[in-house]
C-alpha cells in the first residue's frame, strides 16, 4: 500500500523579459530553514500542516532580492502547486502565490 506524497509543488519559471535571472542562484526556505533551489518546476516535499514558504533570487551571487512569502496549508497526500514570479525591480518583493486555488478542492 503506497501513500501519495504530500508538498508543495513550485513553478519558478521567469517570462522571457527576466531569462537572465536564471543565471544566479534561487533560494528556497520552509518555515525558516533556507536551502539552494532550481529555477523552473521542482517539488519540495513537506509534512502535512501549515508551512511558510519564501522564494528569493541572489543578485550577484550574494545579496537576497524580490523575496516572497506565503502560507500553505498542507493535507496529508496533497500537493499544494505554488507560483513564484519575478518582478522587475530587485527591490521590490517577489510574487508568490498559491496557484490555482479551485484545483485543490477535487
Amino acid at each position: 500500500m503506497s501513500t501519495q506524497p504530500s508538498g508543495i509543488h513550485l513553478n519558478s519559471k521567469p517570462s522571457i523579459w527576466f531569462i537572465l535571472v536564471q543565471l544566479f542562484p534561487l533560494i528556497v526556505g520552509v518555515d525558516g530553514q533556507e536551502a539552494k533551489g532550481q529555477w523552473g518546476e521542482q517539488f519540495i516535499g513537506l509534512a502535512p500542516g501549515q508551512h511558510r514558504i519564501t522564494v528569493a533570487w541572489k543578485m550577484y551571487w550574494i545579496l537576497p532580492v524580490n523575496r516572497g512569502t506565503v502560507d500553505v496549508t498542507v493535507n496529508p497526500g496533497q500537493v499544494v502547486p505554488v507560483r513564484y514570479k519575478v518582478r522587475y525591480l530587485w527591490m521590490m518583493k517577489g510574487k508568490l502565490f498559491v496557484d490555482q486555488p479551485s484545483a485543490q478542492a477535487a
